[in-house]
């Protein structure tokens, strides 16, 4: 069951986290700010806020690895959207 106040953008973080083996203690240290779509009946601008959030997140768990303590992982969603939007395009 998906908790009340979570978004696509989290379900979708959690999913990729846990694909690549991400510690659960991590994900409190995921802060989505920002607002802003993709236009597209997909849930687009969840999977880049997601997705540049999980890459984030390994390189915090890294960090912790290395020095002990990892910071906190901030990404807009406004600027993936746009980094999306940029650099991936549909070919058909």
């Amino acid at each position: 069951m998906v908790p009340e106040n979570e978004t696509s953008t989290s379900t979708i973080a959690r999913a990729l986290w846990f694909a690549t083996g991400g510690d659960w203690n991590f994900l409190t240290k995921l802060e989505v700010i920002g607002t802003g779509d993709l236009p597209s009946v997909f849930a687009v601008s969840d999977l880049a806020t997601a997705s540049i959030g999980t890459a984030g997140l390994a390189t915090a768990e890294l960090i912790a690895t290395r020095f002990g303590d990892s910071p906190t992982v901030r990404v807009d969603r406004r600027l993936s959207s746009i980094w999306f939007g940029l650099s991936v395009r549909p070919q058909g």
